[in-house]
């Protein structure tokens, strides 16, 4: 009787499903990773937008305020209200350059906390 693994049918069946697997696998690994940074780039942009003087939500901003100094210790300028916590003011600009020159230096080291709901940062040398 033949064996169903030599033919090159089944050959290619098992190749196409181990290579299918190998992807599903890298993907699931990256996950963390691409949440991490779409986070970053979405409080980015409240806070671009901000500066631009485009419409945002401010609970959106003072979330993006506290993510940033949370992660990076960089300070969003902006004002405090009395009904919304962060606003944002003629100086939240400045602190635009300053984060996206530590997203350069550290943005390989970002990663989804899925324990702690949050994006955190890798120590260095655990990569």
């Amino acid at each position: 009787m033949k064996a169903i693994i030599t033919s090159p049918r089944s050959l290619s069946v098992l190749c196409f499903f181990a290579i299918f697997l190998v992807l599903v696998l890298i993907y699931e690994q990256t996950i963390p990773q691409r949440t991490a940074h779409e986070i970053w780039r979405r409080h980015e942009q409240v806070v671009s937008d901000a500066a631009a003087g485009k419409h945002i939500d401010l609970n959106d901003f003072s979330d993006a305020a506290l993510f940033f100094v949370k992660l990076t210790g960089i300070n969003v300028p902006g004002e405090h209200s009395t009904y919304i916590d962060w606003m944002p003011n003629q100086d939240t600009a400045t602190a635009l350059e300053p984060l996206r020159r530590w997203y350069a230096q550290n943005k390989d080291r970002l990663y989804w906390d899925e324990m702690r709901k949050e994006v955190k940062l890798k120590a260095r040398g655990r990569e």
